[in-house]
């Protein structure tokens, strides 16, 4: 397995939240799990709204569902790592 941390832009139906980090762990080529830490309120709204994204600091983007979200400001999420813009 291969863990990878960035920093990221969380955009949750267009619009924009800097200042995440999120850590992904690569099981398979199909299948992504990871973490995203940042304000717990705006991960709450992700998780209920959609469509949500992942840009990375190259400009790249990666479709993400929220799986669970904390009031900590830890949320679980599920990706497929072929699927990236």
């Amino acid at each position: 397995m291969d863990a990878t941390v960035r920093s990221c832009t969380l955009i949750i139906g267009g619009q924009r939240y800097v200042g995440f980090q999120y850590v992904a762990e690569f099981e398979s080529d199909a299948k992504a799990l990871g973490f995203i830490s940042g304000p717990a309120n705006v991960l709450r709204r992700a998780r209920l709204r959609g469509p949500v994204q992942i840009q990375f600091t190259g400009g790249s983007l990666q479709d993400v569902t929220i799986v669970a979200a904390h009031r900590s400001g830890l949320a679980l999420i599920a990706f497929d790592p072929n699927s990236g813009n």
